[in-house]
Parts: C-alpha cells; sequence; structure tokens
C-alpha cells in the first residue's frame, strides 16, 4: 500500500526533529528552511502553493524523474547536474567522469553508439541513480540555505533528513509513478509548514 510511505515520512520528520533537537539546532532550522514569509514577503497561502504544489511538481521533475528506466527523463538529468555542479563542481565532475567511463566502456565507440553516449543514465543501474538523486537533493538543500549562515550542526540535520526524504521519492517514484511521488513531497512540505505555524502558534501563545 502506498500510504506506508506516507507513514513512513512521518517516522522520518519526527527522527529528524529529534535530531534536530539534540543538536540545539531546531529553531535554526525551520526558521530558515521554512520561513518563507520572512525571505520573500509572501502570504501563507502563496507560500503554501509554492511549497506543497509548485516545489514538489519541479523538484521531482529534476531529482526523480530519471531514476526510473525510461530514458526520455535525461534532460532533467543534465539540468540537476547543472544546478548542483553550480554549487559542488568536484562531487558532480567525479559522478560524470565515472558515468562517462562506464558509457564508454560500453558504447564500443560505433557510430550508432553516438547516442547511447550522450546518456548518462543508461548504463547506470536504479539503485545508484536513487543514490545520486538523493545526494544531489540534500546537497541542493543545503546550498539554498548557505546564505543563511547554518551551522555545521544544521548543514547534517538538513543533509540527513533531505537525503532519506529523497530515497523514501525514489522508493515511491519506482514503484509506483512520478506523480505518487510528487504527491508525497507535497504532502512532507504541508506537513512541515502546518507544523512550523503551529509551533509558532504555540510559542507566541505562551509569552
Amino acid at each position: 500500500m502506498k500510504y506506508k510511505f506516507y507513514l513512513f515520512d512521518l517516522i522520518l520528520m519526527f527522527l529528524t526533529g529529534l535530531l534536530a533537537y539534540f543538536l540545539e539546532k531546531f529553531n535554526v532550522i525551520f526558521s530558515d528552511e521554512l520561513s518563507i514569509n520572512s525571505k520573500y514577503d509572501k502570504s501563507f497561502f502563496t507560500n503554501l502553493v509554492l511549497l506543497c504544489i509548485v516545489v514538489p511538481i519541479i523538484e521531482e521533475l529534476i531529482f526523480r524523474s530519471w531514476c526510473g528506466k525510461n530514458l526520455k527523463y535525461g534532460f532533467f538529468l543534465l539540468v540537476a547536474i547543472l544546478i548542483t555542479g553550480f554549487f559542488y563542481p568536484i562531487i558532480v565532475l567525479s559522478f560524470v567522469f565515472i558515468n562517462g567511463i562506464l558509457i564508454l566502456e560500453n558504447s564500443n565507440f560505433l557510430p550508432n553508439s553516438f547516442k547511447r553516449i550522450t546518456s548518462l543514465i543508461q548504463y547506470t543501474s536504479t539503485h545508484a541513480r536513487c543514490f545520486y538523486s538523493s545526494f544531489f537533493f540534500g546537497l541542493m538543500h543545503i546550498a539554498i540555505l548557505k546564505s543563511a549562515e547554518i551551522s555545521v550542526g544544521t548543514e547534517l540535520v538538513i543533509f540527513t533528513s533531505t537525503f532519506c526524504l529523497g530515497i523514501l521519492l525514489c522508493i515511491m517514484r519506482l514503484r509506483y509513478n512520478l506523480l505518487e511521488s510528487m504527491k508525497l513531497h507535497s504532502f512532507h512540505n504541508l506537513t512541515l509548514i502546518l507544523g512550523y505555524h503551529l509551533l509558532e502558534y504555540i510559542e507566541s501563545s505562551i509569552r
């Protein structure tokens, strides 16, 4: 049943909260990562639309669409490489180099294999694609928050949680389809937003 993925996601968020609490950076993570109001001056409804509809669609296309066996989404792998490579060029260049060698070894340099050489995912296993996807996904979220001058502990929490979320979304995408991973991603963001605002309301009530 696909709904068990939603339960796993709730457990993941709970464990992330515990990890953040023990690192004493709980408030930093939620105020920087989820409080878009302070950065973009958007209404709560606008943030809800952006983070629960627009962002899941875009991020799932970029980071999960190419995890399956269908190579028609190879373009989005290129987008993921360009985005992540802008912040972490050494890591992404290593990914391209390793996969490039695998592709060249399988192509035998035949003229009719030229199109296959241009596809970085054709000779990469599904498990490896899920790892790369989740790894890039985690790095991107750290890179987005670099301007907030977050601590190493906060980076650890963000990367660990987004990497694990990426793996869960990849499994959902492979087990069902890309639309289902978008729904799960939307559920994750919605839960975090509502949880953040609930904590904010409780804190203001106590004061």
